[in-house]
């Protein structure tokens, strides 16, 4: 242990907001000869390394590897993160530089502590300060390295043979689960965690059963909740924004408008007055031979 600490060299430890970019804005790829560590304090957005996409969100960490060409697009409006950027100085004890993908969730909120405890150090600089630094970071590497393990031996227990042993009522489990939770912020992430089935052992069964992929399916039934909440109540579109797990006005607006060919407030102006207990018709329902319906 104490020779990782004497390798680690830390440049800088600094808070970093990035906002979501318009249509006509592009990600610019970058890199530099050391290694990023990125943790997500609020927010949900990826990281672009190369051509793998990672998704990540709150509690998040990730190591960007040296010299590797990355980038960072956001998907709520706006993701903080703190990032810590650092080398291992003995090149043959440089574990990194041909490991995995350094990927965790901070469940238990280690690494959220050993970074706090690093920007306490920063403000009261002493012959120590450096030292234990060091400590905290080699602490967070402890930690996702221990992630890393028990990812590993959760693919180890899943055989190919796994598979054919997702049942039907494991499915309906899934679905239930979203149904009621679709108004929070849940992700696959979410989902695989609360049936302790990572998500490519069923994701195929998933959709056989329902037509379509659990991401869709989640995305679905927000558009779904959105537009009852659009034409039942008389909520902002901020307020039904949050209820119904988009976070932003933006990102809701947005994926309404991919799914409804149009926007939350246009579909409110055209239906509230009308039937308000639809929902689940067809915009059939209210129009026929171009003729509006009374």
């Amino acid at each position: 242990m104490f020779d990782i600490l004497r390798n680690i060299k830390i440049y800088t430890l600094i808070r970093t907001e990035y906002y979501e970019k318009n249509d006509e804005e592009t990600n610019e790829f970058h890199w530099h000869d050391y290694y990023q560590f990125v943790y997500v304090r609020k927010g949900r957005g990826a990281v672009i390394i190369g051509e793998e996409t990672i998704p990540i969100s709150e509690n998040d960490a990730v190591i960007i590897k040296r010299n590797e060409p990355h980038t960072f697009c956001v998907y709520s409006g706006r993701m903080e993160t703190y990032e810590i950027k650092f080398i291992l100085i003995d090149e043959e004890q440089d574990f990194l530089k041909t490991s995995v993908r350094y990927f965790c969730h901070d469940t238990a909120r280690g690494i959220n502590h050993a970074l706090r405890q690093m920007e306490r150090e920063s403000d009261t600089v002493d012959e120590f300060s450096r030292d234990v630094v060091s400590v905290e970071m080699c602490k967070i590497l402890l930690l996702m390295q221990r992630e890393q393990s028990r990812r590993k031996e959760i693919a180890d227990i899943k055989s190919v043979s796994d598979v054919d042993e997702i049942t039907d009522e494991l499915l309906d489990k899934i679905r239930n689960y979203i149904d009621e939770n679709i108004g929070k912020n849940i992700t696959v992430k979410d989902v695989s965690a609360f049936v302790c089935v990572e998500y490519k052992y069923f994701s195929h069964h998933f959709a056989l059963r329902y037509g379509m992929r659990l991401k869709q399916y989640i995305r679905r039934k927000r558009i779904e909740l959105t537009k009852e909440l659009i034409v039942n109540t008389d909520m902002n579109m901020t307020t039904i924004a949050e209820k119904c797990g988009f976070g932003t006005i933006h990102y809701m607006t947005r994926v309404f408008k991919a799914e409804e060919n149009i926007s939350p407030t246009e579909f409110r102006r055209r239906f509230k007055s009308r039937h308000a207990v639809m929902l689940d018709a067809a915009p059939a329902s209210y129009y026929e031979s171009g003729r509006e319906l009374g």
